[in-house]
């Protein structure tokens, strides 16, 4: 399983003979790992194999992460850690919703349409089933994590009158489920994958939240620039 030319030069190669701070020693780990990952499959992978491309010893290696399962638990945290909608965004004043869903889809795509997010996302596809206690724990763990943080944050803004109850808040897995489905089946599809599809999941992305991201109806039923139901209406002439 070749590295793709896009994930090999999106990532920097190791700093050997350079005293690097922790966290960017283990950047640099990880990306050891992923590309060794994506050349060799998980199991075909050796520990000593990922020191060597960190251009580490093995004991350096094992200063950071105890093993194979680590590395991998840890690359899912680093690509595929769900993205939250927070407070103030919900809070803000209607007339920028629209700029901040954009910037909200900012990140998210930026971070999950990246060399790395893509070569995680196949090799979840391809590998996970080797590892179905880690991958299983792993997406249990932080989904329900996210879960419980974005519906706290949701029904804090439907308490305060700035937010409809809606599928979204009742289930907040669906924030971030557009792109990674749109990803997952490119990946399956290969070069048979439309190549508008990332788009159109985007597009489709921005409506769902611009509809569901939205205050509740006045009681009254009325709507900005509409009478409400309850208005009287002009009469006709003659009745």
């Amino acid at each position: 399983m070749p590295t793709s030319p896009a994930l090999a030069s999106a990532i920097a190669s190791p700093s050997k003979r350079r005293r690097l701070k922790p966290e960017a020693r283990i950047e640099e780990i990880l990306d050891a790992a992923l590309i060794e990952f994506s050349e060799h499959g998980y199991a075909g992978t050796r520990m000593d194999d990922i020191a060597q491309r960190a251009g580490l010893s093995k004991g350096g290696l094992y200063a950071h992460f105890a093993s194979k399962e680590q590395l991998l638990e840890a690359l899912l945290t680093r690509q595929l850690q769900p993205r939250l909608i927070a407070e103030s965004f919900l809070m803000a004043e209607q007339d920028n919703v629209a700029d901040m869903i954009e910037r909200f889809l900012d990140e998210l795509y930026e971070q999950l349409l990246t060399p790395a997010s893509l070569a995680i996302v196949r090799l979840l596809i391809t590998e996970g089933f080797r590892l179905p206690e880690l991958t299983r724990a792993w997406l249990l763990q932080h989904r329900q994590t996210f879960i419980d943080a974005q519906r706290a944050v949701f029904e804090q803004c439907i308490a305060r009158g700035r937010l409809q109850r809606s599928a979204l808040t009742e289930h907040p897995e669906l924030l971030n489920a557009p792109p990674i489905m749109a990803l997952t089946a490119s990946i399956a599809l290969g070069n048979q994958a439309p190549s508008n599809m990332l788009a159109e999941a985007r597009q489709a992305h921005r409506r769902m939240l611009t509809d569901m991201l939205r205050p509740p109806a006045p009681a009254d039923g009325s709507t900005s620039g509409q009478p409400g139901a309850g208005a009287s209406r002009p009469r006709r002439a003659g009745a």
